[in-house]
């Protein structure tokens, strides 16, 4: 239970619909309350996007691969201090 989420949590959805993540990023934000932040597909390889929406949303949690999470974290990690990755 290390990785909780709370109704004050927002998780960053970015996954294809035919993805099979999906499932856990719709589920586990609904069972604990939590809202779910969309970002557009057109902006889901766009890292300064990506960024300004969860700063925009107040983004504190999401799933990423390594490299992407690297990449974003590399931009301003002070700025996302809040945020949990999973």
């Amino acid at each position: 239970s290390e990785f909780q989420l709370n109704q004050w949590d927002v998780f960053l959805w970015q996954s294809s619909i035919s993805f099979d993540a999906l499932i856990y990023q719709i589920f586990w934000p609904y069972i604990a309350k939590a809202s779910v932040c969309l970002i557009v597909e057109e902006k889901q390889l766009d890292k300064a996007a990506i960024f300004q929406t969860m700063l925009l949303h107040k983004v504190s949690c999401a799933l990423m691969v390594p490299s992407q999470a690297t990449l974003l974290f590399q931009a301003d990690a002070r700025r996302l201090e809040h945020f949990s990755l999973f």
